[in-house]
């Protein structure tokens, strides 16, 4: 039944793709991605799967009716999964596969959110949207044609024979209007509607500026509507030009039973992702083994790496491959941008002799595939004697995380011997990784910002009850209070305690009485903290981290650089440090210069949902549970036969939601979940993202020296109390001539103060070893720093050399050193003369009160001898 449908095809274009990695038009390659048909036990297990899934995502409440400033945003996935389902039962053997599977993934886009992702089966990740030019945007907001990077020009140069176009012609000119709309703004538009990363429109055009316009995979995105399928391209110069998208694809097809194949071999009743006999070795995927060789193989080797990183020990089974490790494998692969922005071979170097690159110098210091230091050194940084660092994070998926972990203390060690006057932290591009790596990085450059880890919960629902009570692998971590640090679960499945998710479960009125009208209620578990202590292959890596000192540097002194595409983890290393004030944080690019967009904040990340989860994994916790269910039952079977998606596409879902850390801002029981709650930057640059190695040092050097001018300008603005222009959440831990040096004592020994910009001494937060009690917060409103009681509760804290205030440990340390050379001194004269020794003995040992006349006299005859003896030696 499902081939006979899938090949009775009846088509208007004939599917004609000769040619791997030719560009062919729209209408034409639509032959090959229409070919096959929808069948039946595609649409009905897809769809049951989807919608007995989707209470798992944590966001399907607040989506229909989101807080301010997203409430343009809203969207119903509910209401459109059941619209989709009504439509297409009606349509099945008529429609097209990929008229329905694209219905499902524009649902899931609409959230925009990247974490919540419909993945189409990997035929249609054959094919790729392309557009044959890039776009370099000035600061003045002028816009011109320049080439695509090196690793995509073939699209150039397909589209140069097919529509005999010379776009040589066309590059460096300015465009005066895009389907007469100015060009940036046009762009914004054409961002809204397609870009699915963010809810900021400033992360939507940064990202279409580097790389989703140029390259789309159609296993994510979609196609464009008509009337944006041709652009009319007016010029400063009086010309005007036509340029249209185009589609390519990765393999040949020359006939529509090619393509019906091709789609086939994505429909399995197992699963797509399977480990070999060999444990350390995995299958390639149907979509992998018909890639492009070279494409393919470093897609299989960086999820490799992950699922070598990532799988506990002595597992074989398919759930050890984490799903943010296929979140990360579609993050590389889905437009050819996005691949070569990832893939480039040395971050430590520019890659190319740009005729722009500006005169400053970047030594390197360290890196690896997640970071890269530099020193940083321009005319003007020289001029003003100052020593300026730049850390570079592209993501936080390193492919080994104990070197990755042991790279950084290595890197920041480095960093604590050298004076530094600013650091950049640049996250642009950053999608993300693993979660305990953004935490321990924060905590690392301030290491008294606590709690370490965020506040999370999940989404209760009929799924997780089943597989909570079951102890399935799928819930199992080491959670602890997210304030405290104190244990709540060690994830052992024969000891785990289940109380964290069925006991003090949390419900919102913003959800039951906004978004419901008190119809319905919502269930979420209480809130909880949770890390990779637990991991073994990580505990040693992890306890350097956690030993290291920290940088500690003046808040005025560290910005991050974003260009608001940081995301997932990023999000939660920014905004966390956004939260407690620790640094400046300053946009790139983005909409700020037009004025449709004025009242959308530029927020410092995209999109920070918590963690992803996927059907994949579920699938694979479910599947094992039904082979090997617990002795008690297993509950809920009725919902969780359904969930197996019957070709290799899969649903990504935001699984853990975080909340804000500023218990001060947002009520710490309130249902603010940081998805929905925009932490906006201090200041914004007219720089925009170039197409180009925009993580690599191309991209930094368009704008270290702008984003080092502007933190001087600031520093110096609040270290003189000139108040105008300087943040009032920004605080420095020097003052100027009037105020002491370092951070200024308060309240008592638990409590650190720092300066505001009027150089007053305000509370900053709790020291090391210390926290912030939210409880005690809400009934004082008083800063009360209780005593921490995890592990890591270390207080033995030394300053970096740049902070020179004088800490109890330096007055320690010097009174060592002074009593070592008293030591020494008395040794060396005890070797020499001990016959002194011997005397001051005497002289200090208690004479006798009562004595005979003639025995004073000879007694103090004595002392005076001695007296004059020493004196004379002494001399």
């Amino acid at each position: 039944m499902l081939i006979t449908l899938s090949f009775a095809v009846t088509l208007l274009a004939e599917c004609r793709m000769p040619y791997a990695r030719a560009t062919y038009p729209i209408s034409s390659a639509r032959g090959c991605i229409e070919a096959p048909l929808l069948t039946e036990e595609v649409f009905y297990q897809t769809q049951e799967a989807l919608e007995a899934m989707l209470p798992m995502n944590v966001f399907v409440d607040i989506c229909k009716k989101p807080p301010a400033p997203y409430e343009h945003l809203a969207t119903d996935t509910e209401a459109s999964l059941s619209l989709i389902r009504e439509k297409y039962s009606k349509l099945i053997g008529k429609a097209t596969a990929w008229e329905y599977h694209e219905a499902l993934a524009k649902t899931f886009r609409d959230l925009k959110d990247a974490h919540s992702l419909y993945v189409k089966p990997s035929f249609f990740g054959h094919f790729r949207l392309a557009f044959p030019l890039a776009f370099n945007v000035s600061k003045t907001g002028s816009v011109t044609f320049t080439d695509l990077p090196t690793s995509v020009r073939y699209i150039s140069e397909s589209y140069t024979q097919m529509f005999s176009v010379n776009l040589a012609d066309y590059i460096g000119a300015e465009i005066l209007t895009i389907n007469n709309e100015k060009p940036l703004l046009y762009l914004a538009k054409w961002a809204d509607k397609y870009v699915y990363s963010t809810k900021s429109s400033h992360g939507r055009l940064n990202s279409l500026l580097s790389g989703d316009f140029y390259a789309r995979s159609l296993k994510v995105f979609g196609l464009p509507e008509q009337g944006d399928e041709n652009l009319v391209f007016t010029l400063v110069d009086g010309r005007s030009v036509i340029l249209r998208f185009s589609i390519y694809s990765d393999t040949i097809f020359n006939s529509e039973d090619d393509a019906v194949r091709a789609y086939m071999r994505c429909i399995s009743l197992s699963t797509p992702y399977t480990l070999s006999g060999d444990n350390n070795a995995s299958e390639p995927t149907a979509f992998e083994k018909l890639q492009s060789e070279e494409t393919a193989g470093y897609l299989i080797g960086v999820r490799d790496a992950i699922l070598r990183a990532t799988r506990g020990r002595g597992l074989s089974h398919p759930s050890d491959y984490k799903a943010y490790a296929r979140f990360m494998d579609e993050e590389v692969s889905r437009s050819g941008i996005q691949y070569s922005k990832y893939s480039h071979t040395s971050l430590a170097h520019f890659s190319y002799n740009s005729s722009q690159r500006s005169e400053s110098e970047y030594e390197y210091i360290k890196g690896d595939d997640m970071f890269s230091l530099y020193k940083y050194t321009s005319k003007s940084t020289i001029s003003n004697q100052d020593n300026v660092y730049i850390l570079a994070v592209y993501s936080f998926s390193p492919m080994d995380m104990a070197t990755t972990i042991n790279n950084i203390v290595d890197a920041l060690d480095i960093l604590r011997e050298r004076p530094i006057s600013q650091l950049m932290v640049v996250l642009n591009g950053n999608g993300g990784g693993i979660v305990t790596m953004g935490h321990l990085l924060g905590r690392a450059l301030f290491p008294s910002n606590y709690p370490i880890y965020g506040a999370y919960n999940i989404r209760a629902n009929r799924i997780m009850d089943a597989l909570v009570k079951a102890k399935s692998w799928f819930t199992l971590m080491h959670r602890t209070d997210p304030w405290s640090g104190a244990n709540m679960t060690i994830g052992d499945s024969a000891t785990d305690t289940t109380d964290w998710y069925f006991k003090n479960q949390e419900t919102y009125p913003e959800i039951d009485e906004l978004v419901y009208n008190g119809r319905r209620t919502a269930r979420f578990s209480q809130r909880f903290a949770f890390d990779d202590d637990l991991e073994p292959d990580l505990q040693q890596s992890l306890l350097r981290f956690y030993k290291f000192r920290g940088l500690d540097l003046s808040p005025d002194r560290v910005a991050i650089v974003t260009d608001g595409t940081c995301g997932s983890t990023c999000a939660t290393f920014a905004k966390h440090l956004l939260e407690a004030k620790r640094c400046l944080a300053i946009g790139l690019g983005g909409t700020t210069g037009l004025s449709e967009y004025s009242d959308d904040p530029y927020d410092v990340a995209s999109f920070s949902g918590g963690t992803v989860e996927d059907s994949q994994s579920l699938q694979f916790a479910v599947e094992e549970l039904i082979m090997n269910p617990p002795e008690d039952g297993l509950d809920n079977m009725d919902v969780l036969t359904k969930l197996r998606i019957p070709t290799d596409a899969y649903a990504r879902f935001a699984f853990h939601q975080l909340f804000s850390w500023d218990i001060k801002t947002h009520d710490w029981k309130s249902y603010t979940p940081l998805e929905y709650t925009p932490v906006p930057v201090h200041a914004v640059l007219p720089i925009y993202p170039t197409v180009e190695n925009w993580q690599g040092l191309e991209g930094i050097d368009t704008f270290a020296e702008d984003v080092y001018v502007l933190m001087r300008s600031i520093e110096e603005a609040s270290r003189t109390s000139n108040c105008t222009n300087v943040p009032t959440s920004l605080y420095h831990f020097s003052g100027n001539e009037t105020a002491s040096a370092g951070a200024c004592p308060y309240l008592d020994d638990s409590t650190r103060g720092a300066f505001n910009c009027n150089n007053s001494c305000v509370f900053y937060d709790c020291k090391v070893g210390f926290y912030l009690d939210p409880l005690a917060y809400e009934r004082t409103k008083l800063w009360e720093c209780q005593m921490r009681t995890d592990v890591h509760a270390w207080d033995s804290y030394i300053p970096p050399p740049e902070d020179h205030s004088m800490h109890f440990a330096h007055y320690l340390l010097l009174l060592i050193f002074l009593c070592t050379i008293a030591l020494f001194v008395f040794i060396i004269i005890a070797s020499k003369r001990p016959d002194l020794i011997k005397k001051c003995i005497a002289k200090m040992t208690p004479k006798k009160k009562k004595m005979a006349g003639n025995n004073i006299e000879t007694e103090i005859g004595l002392l005076s001898h001695e007296s004059s003896e020493i004196k004379s030696d002494t001399v």
